[in-house]
């Protein structure tokens, strides 16, 4: 009689790894104890690979050279769109960027909770403006907007979580067409500084919308024909894991609130599971992305510890700094470390 194979779930948490040497010294006595987490970790095989960061993590488990930058935009718009882009698209997301004498700083995107109602008309006003050039704005969710372009760009830029909290000077657009798009930027700006939505919004004691983040150029890569999917499920709410789970014709769907609700429907297979993004959160409001995690630990790692040990399930648990954790039922009754807290693993 042959046994059935338990399901093997691979876990990603973009902002579970996101502090510097130096940050997990001094947050330390500050972090939670996540006790089952912890257990994981330390009855892990580790594996190192030579790439890092959330993008590098999806970009290998779709299949794709780790090297290479995703292009975010035509993913994420295909997302939101339900279809691949027809022109070359560039993400131009609604930020709050700060003056500090004479420096500029990124620090709101997800804290300014724009509405739908708020994107269209600005996204008007933008192309009103640009009438006579062959790009428009174009609004995809409430805080993801859009250039499509009949050209290609011709530029290099820098995410918005890797910007984030920094001096924006050394991460504006560059390459053959940066002069071009910063001289947008300006014009944007300029034009956001008197929108009447800004007026109402500062009426309302709301941060302003005083620019657009313009990032994640680049086409869509060629899916090979004969390729092997190494993912049957994807369970994510990222805009970017599920604009890939598209591309690689996989199924998607939407992040389950807890372990057992995503358990009792799945008994086999080989599925990917995308947390929602803390990265901005780690230095936006630390309290909060505490308690995420011990959110986490309640809804999911305590039932994931449970499941590993009882040989239900074969858990992978990717790292942004490079790591793989493999928590196989096999390796569970073998010999292992003194247990370690579940930070001391990321270090």
């Amino acid at each position: 009689m042959t046994v059935a194979k338990p399901p093997s779930l691979t876990l990603i948490i973009p902002g579970l790894t996101g502090f510097s040497a130096t940050q997990w010294q001094e947050v330390k006595s500050h972090l939670p104890a996540l006790p089952s987490l912890s257990r994981l970790l330390c009855r892990s095989r580790r594996i190192s690979h030579s790439t890092s960061g959330y993008e590098a993590i999806l970009a290998r488990k779709f299949g794709l050279p780790p090297n290479q930058a995703l292009p975010s935009a035509a993913l994420t718009y295909w997302h939101d769109k339900g279809q691949p882009p027809a022109k070359a698209m560039l993400r131009a997301d609604p930020v709050y960027i700060k003056v500090d004498r004479d420096s500029l700083y990124l620090l709101g995107r997800d804290a300014l909770q724009v509405t739908l109602e708020e994107a269209r008309s600005i996204a008007a006003q933008i192309n009103q403006l640009y009438t006579d050039t062959s790009w428009s704005l174009e609004v995809g969710s409430a805080e993801r907007w859009y250039v499509s372009c009949e050209e290609n760009f011709n530029i290099h830029t820098f995410s918005v979580t890797e910007v984030f909290g920094k001096n924006i000077n050394t991460f504006l657009p560059q390459g053959a067409g940066g002069n071009k798009w910063r001289a947008v930027l300006n014009e944007i700006q300029m034009l956001l500084h008197n929108s009447e939505v800004n007026l109402q919004r500062e009426i309302n004691r709301r941060l302003p919308i005083n620019s657009v983040w313009l990032w994640g150029e680049g086409d869509l890569p060629q899916r090979p024909v004969n390729r092997a999917n190494a993912i049957d499920h994807v369970w994510s709410n990222d805009s970017l894991c599920r604009g890939l789970a598209h591309w690689a014709k996989c199924p998607g769907h939407d992040l389950p609130s807890t372990f057992s609700e995503w358990s009792e429907q799945n008994q086999t297979a080989r599925h990917l599971m995308v947390f929602d993004d803390m990265r901005t959160l780690v230095g936006e409001d630390f309290a909060s992305w505490r308690c995420k995690l011990v959110e986490l630990e309640e809804n999911w790692f305590a039932p994931l510890q449970a499941a590993v040990e009882s040989h239900r399930l074969q858990l992978d648990i990717e790292s942004e700094n490079g790591l793989t954790f493999e928590c196989k039922p096999t390796l569970w009754n073998k010999w292992w470390p003194k247990k370690r807290p579940w930070h001391d693993w990321f270090q």
